[in-house]
């Protein structure tokens, strides 16, 4: 998971781009989770962005 997070930002689709209801922090937090289920993360309904669907 280290490796994919300090190489994200070369696959990340939303590096330039921000949001108040995502893609944000917590669009990025649940697209690093995703690449990893094994970890079965549920993030807070508090973590506005999380559900942002990614179309790129």
């Amino acid at each position: 998971m280290i490796d994919f997070v300090e190489k994200s930002k070369e696959t990340y689709p939303y590096t330039f781009e921000y949001s108040l209801t995502g893609p944000n922090s917590n669009t990025y937090l649940r697209w690093v989770l995703n690449k990893f289920p094994e970890f079965n993360v549920k993030l807070s309904w508090r973590f506005i962005g999380k559900d942002f669907k990614i179309n790129k």
